[in-house]
């Protein structure tokens, strides 16, 4: 659940501590990690055991990120393609050659491990902007002397973990989220993490909406789930850039819709994302102000009737909430 956006407390990180028996077992699986991606068939339990110990408390979330729980992660799933990173000293991390996760048949189960780089993601103090978001996962506090707990929630604070920059420009990276979205693993605790790091934040937004666009522009219409999710999460996140993220990421992707028109499943999903728009205000008054552009070719010059008929609900759906705003006037006029 989303806490108030009421300035956070600042946990510094603290020192490395293996001596207790599960932290040590814990560090013994970190650093397996890489070997890990020879055995990706028979990990599906890996991943959740050290995702269990970070949900545990703070305290367990930060000696993770204490030992760079996020750069050895983020290294263990994209491999070869992994940004280079630098360690504490400034010195480079060189990452050899591994064994290449999945095949054409299978991938290996790391829904886990999304869900404990999205859980440390929000569980820290963001570097830019305001630290704190809806999304973040941090501990509640106790009210101070004089405070009183009216259940609203107003004085609530929340206890947040400082992350290294450099790990954090990491769990940005536009190559994890690329690999994830084509991946489709965990995609609501990917989108979670996306909605954080973005909020309030238009230079974050931008790459994330270029990368979206990408494979939805590029991907076959079975592979569509998972940007279409990420895209409508983050065009109707509320915050004071909602206006500026709908006008750039929609002129955006019509221009795809536009250039993809031939391949009708693709086009028919993008038309019912839109369909789904039509209850966030400011999206429908940018579609029905942009309807010059995208009315006639959907609705007369679409390639099928699939994409026709959905262009014919996408009209009715944006048309009823103005019909549903005008009835109270006109009913008063009935005697």
């Amino acid at each position: 659940p989303s806490l108030p956006l009421t300035p956070p407390r600042r946990v510094a990180l603290p020192a490395v501590r293996s001596s207790a028996a599960s932290l040590s077992v814990v560090g013994s699986l970190l650093g397996m990690l890489h070997e890990a991606p020879a055995h990706w068939r028979h990990f599906a339990q890996f991943f959740e055991v050290l995702l269990e110990v970070a949900q545990l408390g703070l305290e367990e979330r930060a000696w993770l990120l204490r030992r760079r729980a996020i750069t050895l992660l983020v290294d263990f799933y994209l491999g070869d393609e992994a940004p280079m990173a630098s360690g504490p000293d400034g010195a480079a991390h060189h990452r050899p050659k591994r064994t290449r996760m999945g095949d054409k048949f299978s991938l290996p189960n790391l829904e886990h491990m999304v869900s404990l780089l999205a859980l440390l993601g929000r569980s820290a103090a963001r570097p830019e902007g305001s630290p704190v978001t809806p999304f973040s996962l941090g501990c509640p506090l106790p009210l101070e002397s004089g405070q009183s707990d009216d259940g609203s929630g107003a004085h609530a604070k929340i206890e947040l973990l400082e992350m290294e920059n450099d790990e954090y420009e990491l769990l940005t990276h536009p190559a994890l989220l690329r690999k994830m979205l084509k991946d489709g693993l965990n995609v609501p605790a990917l989108t979670d993490l996306v909605l954080h790091t973005c909020y309030g934040l238009t230079e974050h937004a931008s790459p994330v909406v270029h990368c979206v666009l990408h494979g939805i522009d590029s991907m076959d219409a079975e592979a569509l789930g998972p940007y279409l999710h990420v895209f409508a999460a983050l065009v109707t996140l509320a915050d004071e850039h909602t206006q500026w993220r709908v006008n750039f990421a929609m002129t955006k992707l019509l221009r795809v819709i536009a250039q993809n028109m031939r391949y009708k499943q693709a086009t028919m999903l993008c038309l019912r994302m839109l369909i789904d728009f039509a209850s966030h205000a400011p999206t429908r008054r940018w579609l029905l102000g942009q309807q010059g552009v995208w009315l006639n070719d959907w609705l007369l010059g679409g390639y099928s009737d699939v994409v026709r008929c959905t262009a014919e609900q996408l009209c009715y759906a944006l048309l009823v909430p103005e019909r549903s705003e005008e009835a109270p006037v006109a009913s008063s006029a009935v005697p």
